[in-house]
């Protein structure tokens, strides 16, 4: 039988390491002491900040740089036109479907916050969260 409150208490312990993370200058702090203690019988650890914001050209990362250059609303169109031109190239035939993937993720993680739900043939509408500072999370000033 799986005991459910271990794995609850994994995923809370997570959760809070996630937020502590999200700051880059903690994130670069938490590698630099993992690296130096590291040693040949440890398994490879991933960069911190990778796991927090994605790979340099993954597309979680491309959304939140494109994000963080909107001022005001923005549609999931608007969020694959400016990634687009950041030249981040999709992979799947159909881009808004990882697109709209990416922005519920954000949603959730309070990255940005719908402000007008969308219907038939309206889009979503979105904003960056005014507490979050999109571009720490990404690692650029």
């Amino acid at each position: 039988m799986v005991n459910l409150n271990k794995i609850s208490d994994k995923i809370a312990k997570m959760e809070q390491l996630k937020e502590l993370l999200a700051d880059p200058e903690m994130a670069q702090l938490a590698s630099e002491v993992l690296s130096s203690s590291q040693s040949n019988n440890w398994p490879m650890v991933p960069d911190i900040a990778d796991i927090v914001v994605g790979k340099p050209n993954s597309k979680i990362r491309k959304a939140l740089e494109a994000v963080a250059t909107f001022s005001g609303k923005f549609t999931a169109q608007d969020l694959k036109d400016r990634m687009l031109q950041s030249n981040y190239h999709f992979k799947a035939k159909s881009p808004m479907i990882g697109v709209q993937r990416v922005l519920r993720h954000l949603v959730k993680d309070g990255v940005v916050k719908r402000v007008q739900e969308g219907g038939g043939r309206r889009p979503h509408i979105y904003e960056t969260s005014s507490h979050i500072s999109v571009r720490s999370r990404t690692g650029t000033k």
